[in-house]
C-alpha cells in the first residue's frame, strides 16, 4: 500500500526538522540569536548529544538523517514524479534560504552524508 509508506514519511520529516530547528537553537548564543557559539558547534562535531524522549541533535559533520529522508522522497519519483519534483524542489529551497537546514548544511562537511 503506497499510502502508508506516505504518510509515515511525514512522521521522519516532522522528528527530523524538528531535530534540525533545535540543533540550530542549541548552535545559537543567547546574546543575538544570529552568531553561532563556537563551543556547541564543536561539541556536536565531536560527538552525539541527547536531545530528549530519545532524540539526538543533529550531529554536524556525520549525521545522515537528512541525506535518508531526502532518499526516501526521491523513491516517490516512480509513484508521481511531478509531485516527487515539487517536493525536491522545496526540500533544495530551504537549504538556500535563510533556515536552520541552510545552518546545518553550511556546518556540515561530509560528502559522504550530504543531503543536498
Amino acid at each position: 500500500n503506497p499510502i502508508r509508506p506516505a504518510i509515515l514519511l511525514n512522521v521522519v520529516t516532522l522528528v527530523n526538522t524538528l531535530k534540525v530547528y533545535e540543533t540550530e537553537k542549541f548552535l545559537k548564543t543567547d546574546t543575538d540569536n544570529r552568531s553561532l557559539n563556537k563551543n556547541n558547534v564543536v561539541a556536536l562535531y565531536e560527538k552525539q548529544m541527547t536531545l530528549y524522549d530519545g532524540l539526538t541533535y543533529f550531529r554536524i559533520g556525520t549525521d545522515d538523517t537528512l541525506k535518508h529522508m531526502r532518499e526516501r522522497y526521491q523513491s516517490f519519483n516512480d509513484k508521481d514524479e511531478l509531485a516527487t519534483r515539487i517536493l525536491l524542489y522545496i526540500f533544495d529551497r530551504v537549504q538556500t534560504s535563510s533556515s536552520a537546514f541552510a545552518t546545518l548544511k553550511e556546518l556540515h562537511k561530509d560528502e559522504k552524508s550530504q543531503w543536498w
